[in-house]
């Protein structure tokens, strides 16, 4: 969006000098020196301004080109990633709602390992539920992060980006209760896992954890944040008018077809200006 941004400040800078050169032709010069009787002066004088504001109204058309195709390619990233993201969450969505944390009491085990050198350590293992419960709700933290991260790196784009921004980092507000069963969130809403707190959570207490995880908690609200989302989806990237209008309507004044119309007025009037 940078970019594009500074695409619409060259356009606009560009449009303002072609303005200044079209008044140089309507101006006082050309006829100050007609008067004088240096007609052919006053010519080349006016072929030059007439010669530099066609070169600005060129490059501003050019640009404004180039903006329209970098704005409309923008959207369109935007809205691709937007429907996959949101899609991947949906679908990590009807994971959790299918997962079942009833995983048994010796779901954690400690495995003694030794080295080459005869040293050991301690190694946790998982049984296959618990492996299967801590995969799926990290793809479901994993995609709920991405949805974060897109709308953060957009949100500037539109207010109403902006607000599905805040929505989807409302996690901060119920950080401590995350915090207990080992998702800890960031600043940005997004969650980190701590997995050992997770899957001793999940064993000990796995009606706490599907209170907090569950249809009535983390995985109920993302649904709700996908559902309000996707309601949104034709809205969010505003249109060419309204990121744009001021520049976009004075550059297409410069660069259409009344700009053919100014430069033969413009052209017409210095020859008359030369002939009395």
């Amino acid at each position: 969006m940078a970019t594009i941004s500074s695409m619409a400040n060259n356009t606009y800078t560009m449009l303002t000098m072609a303005q200044n050169n079209g008044l140089s032709m309507f101006g006082s010069n050309a006829a100050a020196s007609a008067k004088s009787g240096d007609i052919w002066s006053n010519y080349g004088n006016s072929s030059a301004a007439a010669s530099a504001m066609m070169s600005g109204i060129s490059e501003v058309s050019s640009s404004k080109r180039e903006l329209l195709a970098s704005y409309d390619n923008a959207a369109k990233g935007f809205k691709a990633e937007f429907s996959s993201t949101m899609s991947d969450l949906s679908s990590s969505i009807k994971d959790m709602k299918k997962l079942d944390l009833n995983v048994g009491e010796n779901a954690i085990t400690q495995k003694t390992v030794t080295a080459e050198d005869g040293t050991t350590s301690q190694k946790t293992e998982y049984s296959k539920p618990m492996q299967a419960a801590l995969d799926t709700i990290g793809k479901f933290v994993d995609n709920y992060n991405s949805a974060v991260d897109l709308l953060g790196e957009y949100s500037d784009v539109s207010k109403r980006i902006s607000q599905l921004a805040s929505v989807f980092g409302d996690t901060t507000a119920r950080a401590e209760n995350y915090a207990k069963i080992g998702l800890d969130v960031g600043k940005d809403g997004k969650l980190t896992i701590n997995e050992e707190k997770l899957a001793k959570a999940i064993q000990d207490s796995p009606g706490r954890v599907e209170n907090i995880l569950g249809k009535d908690g983390l995985t109920g609200k993302a649904e709700n944040h996908v559902s309000f989302a996707q309601g949104q989806e034709d809205k969010l990237f505003p249109s060419v008018d309204t990121m744009f209008g001021k520049q976009l309507k004075q550059a297409s004044v410069y660069s259409g077809s009344s700009l053919l119309q100014l430069h033969s007025i413009a052209t017409m009037g210095n020859f008359v200006n030369m002939m009395f």
